[in-house]
């Protein structure tokens, strides 16, 4: 998969603090559902964190949440 140039950075961050067992949490400037699927599948989040007002809508809302609850089990 060929992640954006977010989730590379994103990955370096998680790939820094495993050691120290902190998680990340980002997502709050994420507009819509694709970069939150980018995000979950690379591995590059272990927190996921939405701002509903910046989606577009209930129904992306809702697909995030449902994503994050695929990807975290």
């Amino acid at each position: 998969m060929r992640c954006t140039c977010v989730c590379v950075c994103v990955c370096v961050c998680v790939e820094a603090l495993r050691p120290y067992g902190i998680g990340v949490a980002t997502g709050e400037h994420a507009h819509n559902r694709v970069m939150f699927k980018q995000l979950l599948q690379s591995n590059a989040i272990q927190y996921c964190q939405i701002d509903s007002c910046r989606l577009a809508g209930p129904n992306e809302i809702l697909s995030v949440y449902l994503m994050a609850a695929k990807f975290n089990g």
